[in-house]
Formats: C-alpha cells, structure tokens, sequence
C-alpha cells in the first residue's frame, strides 16, 4: 500500500519553514495573505497538513491535521517537522520550485 506523498499549509509565520520543506522536495502552499478560515477550508479541502505557530489556529475545531510549531528558529521548526512525519531528506530534494511550488519544471528556481 502506498501512501499518498504529505502536502502542507504554511501559516504567514513560517516562509523559511515552507522554503526549506520545498527544498526537499515537499509541496508547501505559503500565503502571506490569508485569512484563517480560507487557509483551514483549502487544507481540508487539499488534504494538506497545516504548519502553524498560531496557538488559537490550532485549536479550532474546523483545523483537523495542524502541527503547532513552538520554536521562533526555522532550523528547530523544520527539525520537527522532519522528526514527527519521518520525513525523508534526500529522495526528493531540489524537485520543486522554491517560488512556485511546481514539481519538475524546466527551470527550477533556487
């Protein structure tokens, strides 16, 4: 059984956080601009996991799949990231746009 690759949600609060999980090949949608009614109804709607530092994000109800990240460091944040979903550091990295956020472009901006 193979399990559907993880995608997440980075709130406004973690730009190098989404930068570096594209850097390893992670699909991360980062809005600096959204509410957080829109950004929980995409991530359910896209089944992606939420990123977030915003304590009362997490603990709404209509948030299912959040990780609340307690460190201001995006090097400890993305330490924990990778420890709790046992993320794989090396099949995947340099595949995706760190602008974009596309998979396998020709040009593939770093």
């Amino acid at each position: 059984m193979v399990s559907e690759p993880l995608k997440f949600m980075a709130d406004s609060m973690l730009g190098r956080l989404a930068r570096w999980l594209r850097i390893l090949g992670y699909d991360v949608v980062y809005e600096t601009s959204i509410s957080d009614d829109d950004l929980i109804a995409r991530a359910l709607r896209e089944n992606r996991i939420i990123l977030t530092m915003d304590r009362e994000l997490a603990d709404r109800k209509s948030a299912k799949n959040v990780l609340l990240l307690k460190s201001y460091d995006y090097k400890e944040q993305l330490k924990h990231v990778i420890t709790y979903y046992k993320i794989d550091c090396e099949s995947h990295i340099f595949s995706r746009c760190l602008l974009c956020n596309e998979r396998n472009n020709k040009f593939i901006y770093y």
